[in-house]
This record gives structure tokens, C-alpha cells and sequence, in this order.
């Protein structure tokens, strides 16, 4: 576009472009050397931030295509990783407290001379596996499928 001749355009071939031209004074030195200063930070900040990007970039672009070999072979390891954690959080405390039932009821009922009737361990046992086979769900659902991104710990925007 070096000799564009539309109507709008900044150079056409029957003028030549204005070159501006400044006159400065003693006062002014100073603040034009501030100024170009400035100006390089600026530019020099730019740059780095360019640089910056064009790494991230290059990144995600091997990322991808690492992901998209991977994702012809099943689920990547970092996503099965992350649903296992889950399962262990949301289904073993459910489970560790329904493995906690029988003792504690027979403790109850034998040690401390409380009559417990049989329905309310049936009830706490069956609460407490429920709510560990219903954290195996939804630990593998609530996880992020994406594996660039870890998710929150409940799992709400997943």
C-alpha cells in the first residue's frame, strides 16, 4: 500500500505527505527527553507483553495438539486424575462415616445401656453407603472434562 490512491488515503502522488516538524526549547528538552523515555518503556512493555503472549500461544497450541492425539485414545490422565480426587472426597467421607455406624451404634447399645431401636442404625447405615454411592457420581460428574482447567470444588460450574 505504498502509493494507494483512494480517496481517503494519507499519500496520493499529486502532493507529497507533511512531515511535521517540532521547535523546541530549553524548557521543552527536558520534557521531550521524558516524553521519548516514556515512550520506550511503553513500547518496551509492549513487546515484553507481546513476547508474553506469542509463549502462551505457542503453549496452548501444543497443548491442543497434544490433547487432540489424546483424545482419539479415551480420557486424558490429568481429567481422570481429577475425578478420582473427587470420588475420594465425595464418596470415602460418606463411606468412612457409614463404616462408623455399626460401631458406634453397638457402642451405644452395649458400653453405654442406650436403647437404640434397630431402625434408626438401619436408617443412619443406609443414609451414610447412600450418600457414598451418590458421591461416586457425583464426583466423576461435577469434575472439569476440560484439562486446562481445574473447576471449583463443588464442582457448580461443571
Amino acid at each position: 500500500v505504498a502509493r494507494a490512491k483512494g480517496r481517503n488515503s494519507r499519500f496520493r502522488s499529486d502532493r507529497e505527505p507533511k512531515r511535521q516538524t517540532t521547535t523546541t526549547t530549553n524548557e521543552d528538552d527536558g520534557e521531550n527527553d521524558a516524553d521519548v523515555a516514556q515512550r520506550k518503556r511503553i513500547v518496551k512493555m509492549k513487546l515484553e507483553a507481546d513476547k508474553r503472549r506469542a509463549e502462551e500461544e505457542r503453549k496452548r497450541a501444543e497443548f491442543d495438539v497434544k490433547y487432540a492425539k489424546r483424545s482419539t485414545q479415551g480420557i486424558p490422565e490429568v481429567v481422570t486424575d481429577r475425578m478420582l480426587k473427587r470420588v475420594g472426597i465425595f464418596c470415602g467421607t460418606p463411606l468412612i462415616f457409614g463404616f462408623m455406624t455399626g460401631p458406634a451404634f453397638y457402642f451405644a447399645k452395649a458400653v453405654k445401656h442406650i436403647d437404640v431401636p434397630p431402625a434408626v442404625f438401619f436408617t443412619a447405615s443406609t443414609v451414610t453407603f447412600g450418600a457414598a454411592f451418590l458421591g461416586i457420581s457425583y464426583g466423576v460428574l461435577s469434575a472439569s472434562w476440560d484439562p486446562r482447567r481445574e473447576g471449583s470444588f463443588w464442582g457448580g460450574a461443571e
